[in-house]
């Protein structure tokens, strides 16, 4: 029998213990944490979307495409913010532990709030008006794919002639940002509201 001193057996045993204690460290360090957000802002975030106008009758009358970007960052108010261009008109937003941010007026407003529960709400920057989150796991299909999505829901002011206001509902995807958007109207005699236009998620680049 070969007999290995103990001194030796020592010195392994204070090797391996090491070896096994960076190990360990290695693997805390090989797992980021991440922090959903409800909508992604990363610089070249791209959604690209297809949407139809629709008469009283819900015959489509305009289709086409448009897109979301995230252009660039930028420093704001002493923290980091970023430029959201949708629609033409570019936003500047920040993603916080409450939801994402949006300057509007000079002030700082809550645009979408996250994480939710199921019938929160919270006011809209007039504060006369507030968005309703009825759901935060509809499951919504577009041609980009099939998405769990938080409903946001705001009611708004009739325009101008028309009686019954309007209805703009969103859904929107965690991590994935925006997927669906419907908005109805209503008409000059009728306080019933119709679906005007349907915005849908054709193409997602995440960078």
């Amino acid at each position: 029998m070969i007999r290995i001193p103990f001194v030796i057996l020592v010195l392994l045993s204070l090797v391996l213990g090491a070896c096994k204690s960076d190990e360990s460290t290695v693997a805390r360090i090989e797992q980021p944490t991440h922090t959903p957000t409800i909508i992604p802002l990363s610089v070249g975030n791209k959604w690209l979307r297809s949407f139809s106008l629709y008469d009283t009758s819900g015959v489509a009358f305009f289709s086409g495409v448009d897109s979301i970007e995230v252009l660039r960052d930028t420093l704001a108010r002493g923290s980091k913010w970023f430029i959201l261009k949708m629609q033409g008109i570019e936003y500047v937003v920040a993603n916080r532990p409450s939801g994402m941010w949006v300057v509007g007026d000079g002030n700082e407003v809550l645009w979408y709030k996250f994480p939710a529960s199921p019938r929160d709400s919270f006011p809209v920057s007039s504060n006369t008006s507030y968005t309703r989150i009825p759901t935060i796991d509809t499951s919504i299909v577009v041609p980009a794919g099939r998405f769990s999505c938080y409903k946001y829901e705001v009611e708004g002011y009739p325009w101008v002639g028309a009686i019954g206001g309007s209805l703009d509902v969103k859904f929107i995807s965690p991590d994935n940002g925006f997927v669906k958007n419907e908005f109805y109207s209503s008409t000059f005699t009728s306080t019933t509201k119709y679906l005007y236009s349907r915005i849908e998620l054709a193409k997602l680049t995440l960078k």
